[in-house]
């Protein structure tokens, strides 16, 4: 089976080699990393990495939770991720995708148009 060496940066450089049918996150844990994970089917952010170097394939898995950009930016889940190269990724990073929609995608209400008495 074909395998590629996986660097995690962020995680004092340890390159554990990952068969290319293994979901990342499990080879992984495999080699001893303690990582964060919920669902282990795309359907959240816990277990993002971004991929600093190299190719992942999400496409067997989906991973619904990222965004369009956000998988365009390098952002990755563990869960739903094979290795299509060597790659250098760091783990951890779902506080970087997190968007509260109520502080960051609300716009403020024209007063004049929600008022009742049209003031």
């Amino acid at each position: 089976m074909t395998g590629y060496d996986i660097t995690i940066r962020n995680r004092e450089g340890r390159v554990v080699h990952v068969d290319a049918d293994r979901f990342l996150l499990e080879a992984l844990e495999d080699a001893g990393f303690r990582l964060p994970f919920g669902c282990r089917f795309g359907a959240c952010l816990t277990c993002a990495a971004s991929v600093v170097e190299g190719e992942v394939d999400q496409t067997q898995g989906r991973a619904y939770a990222l965004r369009p950009e956000q998988a365009a930016d390098g952002y990755v889940l563990l869960c739903v991720a094979k290795p299509r190269t060597d790659c250098t990724v760091d783990v951890g990073v779902r506080r970087d995708l997190y968007v509260n929609q109520f502080r960051n995608g609300m716009r403020r209400r024209d007063r004049s148009a929600g008022s009742r008495d049209g003031r």
